[in-house]
């Protein structure tokens, strides 16, 4: 029996975890022909009571699944029940449900008023619109500590036009289509935002092929997708590489929609090897329906030097190894450039304390196909690769590459600048700093100009260096500047994933030939045309440290009475969550 037992208390639904891999093509062939023939009626026909409904079951079955899911979630990672990593697959269900209840808000909205309206201030900020959408209500307020998040719509936007930037839901001439889900293979809950985003912001049927790296989940989405599967408009399969091309290729299949490595959608559309090479270059492709995806990023994280306390440096220390930690670093938005002032005594000591938190707090496993030959390949290319922590079948340690100069030593690491490295991995470099506002534009120019990738950047600012930066407009200049989808101050862009209320997805530049993070926003709650970026704020300090932490040895039972209250929302467990942070 798990954590999360003593906040859940439901029947527990069958789940048999023990699935094959093989589909014939025949079982493909006809399951994307009984979604062709539901497609229409789908897409116009289908009431917004008959989605709410569904929804609702939908959210229902994952609470009695909870249990189970994090059981068979925490094997399929190879993680112990009592450490720290424990806490994301306790959570993973939780923001699975929550998005549930948010798109069930949005269509009762649409019902209601006709468009969604999950918002609260809507403002004019010079050239943009910027829609505020964190915190909620009274009870965020007390959970996010000071968290602010907003999206931002692109320049020339006006908060007048707001309507013209929304969808329209209710369209009889829509005409739908089939939608090809490929699942992701870290993260469970992305399969959820996936599934929305397609059935329900753009009511396509849809097919999911489930990840390799995540088995299990054939049965999990079978027993929660139950409802949709009996009406006709979502199937769900599982196979290799074979399965996912004949799906894709399928002449039933309208548009594919991804997360996961580029590199599967570059493969898919123009192929691989030297072929592949080639036909990108002249945007051959072999696959000619849209797709869409969200994919990896070489994430960094920006330190503007400040007058910090002992304290303080602590803290961040703290805030970095967590970013980079969980789900043992197999994350698109995990911290992968540190980049830091050089001559800032700071520098040394927040790069001391890393080191120290990440001997105190070893890595869960190396559950991911090909972290050891990661591993392999980063120590034959970089001689000075610190491993810290065990590295054996169970374990894989924490990886340093530090002491970068960007004014010598670009060519050098440039390998580490474009390449994802899945792994717990991250490097540490360093540009000069003549003065506080030219290092930070200095900073954000290297991030958009060197590092592959547009989904995620973090800036980490004291509060007394944040006023005087916003007086000289740098700060506002820097995230306005920053080509990512979600930029974050003080704050691992991770959690605006799980809050599933910002729009999340790689900076809206990409093309086919050069998709970087991907060229689509999920969670788009309020239906925006026009998504920038989403924005989010947190303070620098807080004591005690952030309950997400992972040092925090309240934890496991933090994310347990978290993981219940975001899937339910109900008051008791509101107090339940406050009561275990207490």
């Amino acid at each position: 029996m798990n954590i999360l037992s003593r906040f859940l208390k439901v029947d527990p639904l069958t789940v048999n975890v023990e699935t094959s891999d093989d589909i014939p093509k025949e079982e493909i062939d006809h399951y994307l022909h009984e979604l062709k023939a539901k497609q229409a009626w789908w897409a116009h026909e289908a009431s917004l009571d008959q989605r709410m409904d569904l929804l609702k079951q939908v959210h229902q079955n994952i609470l009695i699944v909870m249990n189970q899911w994090v059981d068979v979630d925490t094997k399929a990672r190879n993680t112990e029940k009592t450490h720290w990593d424990y806490s994301i697959s306790i959570m993973t269900p939780g923001f699975a449900a929550a998005s549930a209840r948010g798109w069930l808000r949005v269509l009762q909205d649409i019902k209601d008023y006709g468009r969604p309206a999950l918002c609260g201030k809507i403002r004019q900020e010079k050239d943009h619109v910027t829609l505020e959408m964190i915190p909620q209500n009274f009870k965020d307020k007390i959970i996010a500590m000071g968290v602010k998040g907003a999206i931002h719509l692109k320049p020339n936007t006006r908060v007048e036009k707001l309507s013209d930037y929304q969808f329209v839901y209710e369209d009889p001439t829509f005409p739908g289509g089939v939608s090809l889900v490929l699942a992701s293979g870290n993260y469970a809950h992305l399969t959820f935002f996936d599934i929305f985003h397609k059935l329900i912001m753009e009511k396509n049927v849809v097919l999911v092929k489930i990840s390799p790296v995540k088995k299990y989940m054939f049965e999990i989405l079978n027993v929660v997708f139950k409802p949709f599967i009996d009406i006709g408009v979502l199937r769900v399969i599982q196979g290799d590489r074979a399965v996912c091309h004949y799906a894709a290729h399928h002449p039933l299949v309208d548009n594919l929609h991804m997360t996961g490595s580029h590199k599967t959608l570059e493969a898919l559309m123009y192929g691989d090897g030297e072929e592949g090479i080639k036909n990108k270059k002249n945007d051959h492709r072999l696959l000619n329906i849209p797709m869409t995806g969200e994919l990896g990023c070489v994430t960094p994280i920006i330190i503007v030097p400040g007058e910090w306390s002992d304290r303080q440096f602590h803290y961040q220390a703290k805030n970095i190894i967590s970013m980079l930690g969980f789900n043992s670093g197999f994350s698109c938005c995990a911290p992968r450039v540190l980049i830091m002032p050089k001559g800032w005594d700071g520098s040394v000591k927040l790069m001391q304390l890393i080191r120290h938190y990440m001997k105190e707090m070893p890595i869960a496993s190396n559950y991911y196909p090909g972290t050891n030959e990661t591993i392999q390949l980063l120590e034959s290319k970089y001689p000075t690769l610190e491993k810290i922590g065990p590295h054996d079948e169970k374990h894989q340690p924490w990886m340093l590459v530090a002491n970068i100069d960007l004014e010598q030593d670009l060519e050098q690491y440039k390998y580490l600048f474009e390449n994802e490295i899945w792994a717990a991995f991250m490097c540490q470099a360093s540009l000069p700093c003549n003065s506080v506002d030219s290092y930070l534009m200095a900073a954000v120019e290297f991030a958009n100009a060197k590092l592959w990738g547009t989904l995620s950047a973090t800036i980490i600012i004291d509060k007394k260096t944040q006023k005087k930066l916003e007086k000289t407009g740098s700060l506002t200049q820097a995230i306005q500047k920053l080509h990512y989808g979600i930029v974050t101050v003080n704050l691992f862009s991770g959690h605006v994933n799980s809050a599933g209320l910002l729009p999340w997805g790689g900076y809206p530049a990409s093309s086919y030939t050069d998709i970087q993070s991907g060229n689509v926003y999920v969670n788009n709650l309020m239906m925006l045309k026009n998504v920038e970026k989403s924005v989010v704020w947190a303070p620098f300090y807080l004591r005690p440290d952030s309950p997400s932490f992972i040092t925090n040895k309240k934890l496991l039972a933090l994310a347990a009475a978290w993981s219940r209250y975001n899937a339910t929302n109900r008051l008791r467990d509101f107090f339940k969550l406050i009561a275990t942070a207490l």
